[in-house]
């Protein structure tokens, strides 16, 4: 599948390894109060159960993400890579004989409840070691009590704010506007036409993740590389038809147009570009190189570009993806390269 994109390549600081499945944690979630979406998902097939450990020792960790709503096609593929590991880790014993229990909750991408949620979590006892998130705006708005309540977070919702000024958030991956800063580069080594700028649109959502390739530091470095920027044209987060905002984008004639969404919802844009014969060249931040594209965009993804940021699932040839790869066989039966879980 992985001929569909072209990928730009960043050296990996770090690779995160997962192991596969087991039953599910104990949860404290809020009633939802969104339908969740239809996802593929994998179901486990052997399940584990934790090993007691010495003296009943445990630690807390805790994740707080979005398992319905919009985004939740892709994080639940995340939550299961983090049950699975907590659950992996315990069948074994825990960690030094210590057993991890892994408290969770689901906040829909409503904020009022993501804080609802931290606030338990930071008042359990033991207080949890870590948190996980996966959406910028909690990880923007909670910011300033993560540090005062020196919790160390581990976020997937990659915005520039979320880090800098530095606090306790420490993101998996680059941040988006590193990544769209990488895509600059790649536009100025590749650019021929010495007779104009090469132009990039945006066709994104109104939010923070959304809007977060756009700062002051990589306008400032586009108008640099001499690579002309437009205003940005946002869809809805649920958009059922992009014919409108498209027509936008083509008479603004750009070379590319680079989006900050996930897979299910952009396939629709995919698809209306196809339908239409505008033949935008879209380019995607490092979450539209999931499978979830695939699954929703078919063919309508032919040509489309992409950052991507770690290690493509198909590269079994690393010990860390080999690692998944058994263990996502083993345990669910089926192997998915390049979903979150992987």
């Amino acid at each position: 599948m992985i001929k569909h994109f072209k990928l730009f390549a960043i050296v990996l600081a770090m690779i995160i390894v997962v192991v596969a499945c087991a039953a599910p944690p104990t949860a404290v979630p809020p009633a939802p109060t969104t339908a969740p979406q239809a996802t593929v998902a994998l179901e486990p097939t052997k399940p584990l159960g934790p090993t007691a450990t010495p003296g009943g020792r445990f630690v807390n960790i805790a994740v707080q993400f979005d398992l319905t709503g919009f985004y939740a096609p892709v994080v639940r593929n995340a939550f299961r890579a983090v049950n699975d590991y907590v659950a992996e880790i315990n069948s074994k014993g825990g960690i030094d004989g210590v057993r991890v229990e892994l408290l969770w909750a689901d906040h829909g991408l409503n904020i009022q409840r993501a804080q609802s949620v931290y606030k338990r979590f930071v008042d359990t006892k033991p207080k949890p070691l870590f948190l996980e998130t996966a959406w910028s705006t909690e990880n923007e708005t909670l910011k300033d009590a993560f540090a005062k309540d020196q919790m160390p977070t581990i976020g997937a919702g990659l915005s520039v704010p979320s880090i800098q000024p530095p606090g306790y958030i420490f993101v998996i991956l680059p941040d988006y506007a590193s990544q769209f800063a990488l895509f600059l580069d790649y536009v100025k080594a590749n650019w021929k036409d010495t007779t104009r700028n090469p132009k990039i649109a945006f066709l994104t959502w109104d939010n923070a993740y959304g809007r977060a390739m756009l700062t002051d530091e990589t306008k400032a470095y586009a108008k640099k590389l001499s690579v002309d920027l437009v205003d940005p044209v946002f869809i809805s987060l649920a958009a059922a038809d992009t014919t409108a905002e498209l027509q936008r984008i083509a008479a603004l004639k750009p070379d590319y147009v680079w989006t900050n969404t996930l897979p299910a919802q952009f396939a629709v844009a995919l698809k209306d570009n196809k339908r239409l014969g505008l033949n935008l060249q879209f380019v995607g931040v490092t979450w539209l190189t999931l499978e979830e594209i695939f699954d929703n965009a078919g063919d309508a993804v032919e040509g489309m570009l992409a950052v991507r940021t770690f290690a493509l699932g198909d590269e079994t040839n690393l010990a860390g993806v080999k690692a998944i790869q058994e263990t996502m066989a083993k345990y669910h039966g089926a192997f998915i390269p390049n979903n979150f879980a992987t």
